[in-house]
């Protein structure tokens, strides 16, 4: 038994419907096309069988949106028509998928908030974001109640690209651990993102799951920034890395008064990052044998370069048992690094004039 729903909206109308129960293997399937001012849409998709979920969305001017997706083995889809991107402007979307495996949402945003949960492994969310827009991505985010996922979380896909003034946070992992990715493309200016990639630990808010596997986490988040913006990645873990968006080998790259702040909480995590053209601002936090990369660029022009710590302006960049190489090009640079325990290796090269750099390895009190 085959379900759709269509419902086109030309003027402002409250839309409630329930695209109901499928105890074959044919999908249920809701459509909503509103083209007027504030409109509102809730669609509610539930299938007990291995056909999935589809809501296919298209929203203007300040309309709102509540999808639910809650399926047993069978992937639920977020999309627009056409193959095209669902799309809301200067609205408000909830989306909440709740199955095992391969949940999928592709949306462009412009303007407005989206609040976008998936529930369960190897979901992926595809997002365009413009104008203004803010958006709060959960992958693996546990819910208590009938059919709720409570397995791993393992395996999530983000991609977000932000146009201009865009905000973003994005978590991934709470209830697994393993083989996160996010793509952060920050074009144009003032664009903001916060990441957490973690791993279930005991004492989290959210329940360990049953099914979580000891080992490598190997999250990757890659990044490419510019124009004025900023970013916050946190990643709690082993060997999890940030690089760049072309490639597993390149560099994350920010350009032009960009600001990062990155924590990598665990053992052999790795960064590349390239910071060129204008005032570069790096914040690390790394511990237990991990690696970084960090090169600092502006011609040899007059604005400052700066690595520090995590905590604060003038605190200390921090490695346990790790290796920094630091590459400062310009004038005024400065740079702190306190690198713990025995084993460190550091390689700092500052070009230019006016530069500082204070370094303290080992067991070394303040």
């Amino acid at each position: 038994m085959r379900q759709l729903l269509r419902i086109t909206a030309t003027f402002a109308l409250a839309l409630v419907f329930t695209a109901g129960m499928a105890f074959g293997q044919d999908a249920n399937e809701a459509t909503v096309d509103q083209t007027g001012d504030k409109n509102e849409a809730t669609v509610l998709q539930e299938i007990l069988g291995t056909a999935p979920n589809k809501t296919f969305l298209d929203q203007e001017n300040g309309s709102e949106a509540f999808v639910f997706q809650l399926s047993r083995g069978a992937a639920n889809v977020l999309t627009g028509f056409g193959g095209n991107d669902a799309f809301q402007k200067n609205g408000e979307l909830e989306v909440n998928q709740q199955t095992t495996v391969g949940a999928m949402i592709r949306l462009n945003q412009v303007g407005g908030v989206a609040d976008l949960d998936q529930v369960g492994s190897y979901h992926r969310i595809e997002l365009r974001q413009g104008s203004g827009s803010e958006a709060n991505i959960d992958q693996g985010a546990f819910r208590e109640g009938p059919g709720s996922a409570t397995g791993p979380s393992d395996g999530q896909i983000a991609l977000v690209d932000q146009e201009s003034g865009d905000f973003a946070d994005v978590e991934q992992g709470e209830v697994g651990h393993d083989n996160n990715f996010l793509d952060l493309n920050q074009n144009n200016g003032s664009n903001s993102a916060i990441v957490e990639q973690v791993e279930a630990e005991s004492g989290n808010e959210f329940p360990q799951s049953p099914n979580a596997r000891p080992g490598p986490n190997n999250n990757v988040a890659r990044l490419d920034q510019y124009g004025g913006s900023d970013a916050e990645v946190y990643q709690r873990g082993v060997q999890n890395r940030l690089s760049g968006t072309t490639g597993k080998g390149s560099f994350a790259t920010q350009g032009n008064g960009s600001f990062l702040r990155l924590k990598q909480n665990g053992d052999k995590n790795w960064t590349a990052l390239d910071q060129n053209s204008g005032r570069q601002v790096a914040r690390l936090d790394q511990s237990g044998g991990s690696y970084a990369e960090v090169n600092q660029k502006n011609g040899g022009g007059t604005v400052a370069n700066r690595l520090s710590g995590t905590t604060g302006k003038t605190s200390f960049a921090t490695q346990n048992n790790s290796r920094l190489d630091l590459l400062q090009n310009g004038n005024n640079n400065w740079t702190a690094i306190d690198q713990f325990s025995e084993g460190n290796t550091a390689n700092i090269t500052q070009k230019g004039n006016g530069n500082t750099v204070t370094m303290k390895q080992g067991q070394v009190l303040p």
